[in-house]
Parts: structure tokens; sequence; C-alpha cells
């Protein structure tokens, strides 16, 4: 099936039909050719702690859909023990102690 078929199909619930309890993700057409073209982003956001040497603890603490709320959710953690110690947003390349966010597309 080609994808346009599927647009078709996943829009095809979203009008002319009694309203769901929730508005379905995949509801309106710029939000669905995002996703087929690949320019959807998700925010991943990840804790390291470097153990001994080159030994890292990384915790993979979730997937968010904008950056706000990856901050968010890391600073609710970041007063948390395990994560207290590391509170800081890391921006950079190099490997340090503390949160990161990597912004993520979606294919």
């Amino acid at each position: 099936m080609h994808k346009n078929n599927h647009i078709t199909k996943l829009q095809s619930g979203c009008r002319g039909q009694a309203a769901p309890p929730f508005k379905p993700l995949l509801c309106g057409r710029p939000l669905l050719e995002a996703f087929w073209e690949g320019r959807m982003k998700v925010y991943k956001l990840e804790h390291v702690n470097i153990l001994y040497d080159d030994v890292e603890d990384t915790k993979f603490l979730g997937i968010f859909s904008t950056k706000e709320k990856a901050e968010d959710a890391m600073k609710i953690l970041a007063k948390q023990p395990g994560f207290k110690d590391f509170p800081k947003l890391i921006d950079g390349d190099d490997i340090e102690e503390g949160f990161y966010i990597t912004e993520e597309a979606v294919d």
C-alpha cells in the first residue's frame, strides 16, 4: 500500500465520526506529512554517572515530545537521590556527569 493511502486511512477516523474520548495522535495532514518525511522530533532524557576510570552508568529516563517537557522532568529528577550529586544539564559532546537531552528524529 502506498504511504498516501495510509494517510487517507488514518485521517478518515478523525472526521465525520463521533468524537472519541481523546484526540488521535495522528490526526491532521501536516502532522502525518511530518511523520512520513522524518521531520517529527522527540527528546531523549538520560543521566550519566562515571563510576570509575571510563566506566559509565547511563540511565535512560524517557522520551518527550518537546525539549521543555524533558527539561521539566530533569528539574524534578535533579532533586532526587541518584541524580542530585550531578544535577546539571550537559551541553556538549564530551562525556561528563549529569543530564543529557538529545533531539532524535522519528523515522
